[in-house]
């Protein structure tokens, strides 16, 4: 895509939002436009401009930012937090044996995608070695990942509601993402465990799948395999628990494991922790799952 095309298609996406702002501003109060059209450039320039500028598919970056006032309105600017929301399932850890959570947490400045509501409580989990590497001797081949291929569990039981399937790994790794991709999210699955907790598992492994739409999965199950699909610059899961079915409408919901291990915490990625409080986990945890743990 070149410059004048993205230029060209930002501005048509910003004169939408500046309607739907002055809508929004005439049925409530006109000072309410400068804060969403505040957040929106915010979110913009300092969350996704990355994602605009490379070839990945733009509409749903922008359905993305569309969601972000929304989502705030629909919960009258009080996203669900750790202090205001009430788990309402026990949950295990999507995969087995130790993984380290490179990236997401419960607090701002270790969220995963803080400004945007269906993330900010999402995780990163990827397999690493005793040196704190997550692959072994060639970076640049997918294969040599640790977590590249290995078990993917449903963290609850539940129906599945949504499958995507059919997108290839990114081969070409290089810590950027550069091939043409259909889908953010790349191979996913959204399991329902109740009427207003979903979970999502993405960037799996192409035609490792193993569920379909309306299918009932129970805790543990295998699910499918990790890969390196969609926007991904390395093999990862990324998790996340939603208020419901929709990846730009839904609120990020603060999720808290029955069976996670703290087994160390060491510098990954990024120099922020947070301490680790009543299953909640944060960014550079080395986790694992403990067979028998009790409720809470």
């Amino acid at each position: 895509m070149n410059k004048f095309t993205i230029n060209k298609s930002l501005l048509k996406h910003t004169a939408i939002l500046l309607i739907v702002f002055f809508l929004l501003g005439l049925y409530f109060e006109i000072s309410i436009i400068f804060f969403f059209v505040g957040l929106w450039i915010y979110a913009m320039f300092y969350q996704t401009l990355e994602i605009l500028l490379g070839s990945v598919c733009r509409f749903q970056v922008f359905k993305q930012l569309f969601s972000i006032p929304l989502v705030h309105l629909n919960y009258g600017f009080n996203l669900p937090d750790v202090y205001n929301y009430k788990q309402k399932n026990h949950y295990c850890l999507p995969f087995e044996g130790e993984w380290l959570v490179c990236n997401g947490g419960i607090c701002k400045n270790t969220s995963h995608s803080w400004h945007l509501p269906s993330q900010r409580y999402a995780y990163d989990f990827v397999a690493i070695d005793d040196k704190r590497k997550s692959y072994n001797i060639i970076k640049s081949d997918i294969e040599n990942y640790y977590c590249y291929g290995r078990n993917i569990l449903s963290v609850a039981d539940g129906i599945v509601v949504e499958v995507g399937n059919n997108h290839s790994d990114i081969k070409n790794l290089n810590g950027e993402v550069k091939s043409p991709i259909r889908d953010l999210r790349g191979n996913y699955i959204i399991i329902k465990h109740s009427c207003d907790e979903y979970s999502l598992l993405a960037h799996l492994q192409e035609n490792s799948i193993m569920v379909k739409v309306n299918q009932h999965v129970k805790m543990g199950e295998i699910i499918g395999k990790c890969g390196n699909s969609g926007n991904s610059s390395e093999p990862h899961l990324h998790f996340q628990l939603q208020t419901g079915k929709s990846f730009y409408l839904s609120a990020g919901l603060p999720i808290r494991f029955r069976n996670v291990v703290v087994v160390s915490k060491c510098n990954y990625m990024h120099n922020e922790f947070s301490e680790h409080y009543n299953g909640f986990i944060e960014r550079n945890y080395l986790i694992k799952s403990k067979l028998y743990s009790s409720i809470f």
